[in-house]
C-alpha cells in the first residue's frame, strides 16, 4: 500500500489544516507513522495531541498510557489536558489518601470525605440529564439501603448545569424525587466541573477506605451490575 502524503503547498496554516485533515483519515496501518510525520511538520500544534488521542482510542486500553503520558508532556495547554489528566489519575492514585470537601447542596452540610475513614465510600459521578444514571439508579439506592448500617457511604458528584440554567433546582428535585439520601457534590459547571474533569467524570466510582486512601480507578455502574 502507497505511504501516506504530507507535503502540502501553500501557507502555514493552510498546509496544517490540509495535512491534518489527511492524517485524520489515514488508513489504520498507517495512521501511527502519518500522525508522527504531522508532529515532526508542526510540533508545536495542538492538533498532534488530538491526532495521537485518537490514536490512542484505536488501541488496547494497556497500551494507551505511554500516549497520554506524551500528551502530558509535551501539550500542556491541550484544550482536553484534564480528561488526559484524569484518566492516568486513576491508576496512579489508588492507594493514596482522597480528598473530597464540600457543601452539600441539599443540606447545606459539610461534607468531607476524609473524615469517613473506616467506611466504604462510592464516589458516583452522575448527572439529572444523563440516561444511563438514572437507570441506574435504583441500583444504586439498592446498595444504599442494604449495607448503608454496614458502614457503606455515597457520595454523588453532579455534573448538571449551572446554577443559572436550572441546574441545582433540577438536581434538588430529582433528589428528592428519587429519595437520594446520601450526599450531594453540586459542582455547577456542567463539563467544564474541575473535580469531576480532573478524575475523568464518567458513570464510575471510586472507592476509599480504611485510612481514607483510594481503592480501586473505577468501576461501571451501567447494566445493572451493581448488586449487593
Amino acid at each position: 500500500m502507497a505511504p501516506v502524503q504530507v507535503e502540502f503547498d501553500g501557507p502555514e496554516a493552510l498546509r496544517e489544516a490540509g495535512m491534518y485533515t489527511k492524517v485524520s483519515f489515514a488508513p489504520k496501518d498507517q495512521s501511527d507513522a502519518a500522525t508522527e510525520a504531522f508532529i515532526k511538520a508542526f510540533p508545536k500544534s495542538d492538533k498532534g495531541a488530538s491526532l495521537l488521542m485518537n490514536a490512542s482510542f484505536q488501541k488496547p486500553e494497556n497500551e494507551r498510557k505511554p500516549i497520554f503520558e506524551r500528551i502530558v508532556k509535551d501539550y500542556p495547554n491541550f484544550k482536553y489536558i484534564s480528561m488526559i489528566k484524569g484518566v492516568l489519575r486513576k491508576d496512579t492514585e489508588v492507594g493514596k489518601p482522597f480528598q473530597l470537601k464540600f457543601n452539600d447542596a441539599i443540606t447545606g452540610k459539610e461534607v468531607d470525605v476524609q473524615k469517613m475513614k473506616g467506611k466504604v465510600v462510592l464516589i458516583d459521578f452522575w448527572a439529572t440529564w444523563c440516561g444511563p444514571c438514572m437507570a441506574e439508579m435504583p441500583h444504586v439506592k439498592e446498595i444504599y439501603s442494604k449495607l448503608h448500617d454496614k458502614g457503606l457511604e455515597i457520595v454523588g458528584v453532579s455534573l448538571d448545569q449551572p446554577e443559572a440554567k436550572g441546574g441545582l433546582t433540577k438536581l434538588k428535585e430529582v433528589v428528592a424525587k428519587n429519595e437520594m439520601t446520601w450526599a450531594q457534590y453540586y459542582q455547577g459547571n456542567f463539563w467544564d466541573s474541575e473535580f469531576s474533569s480532573s478524575w475523568h467524570h464518567e458513570h464510575s466510582c471510586h472507592v476509599p477506605r480504611g485510612q481514607g486512601r483510594q481503592l480501586c480507578r473505577n468501576y461501571q455502574l451501567s447494566g445493572g451490575r451493581l448488586r449487593v
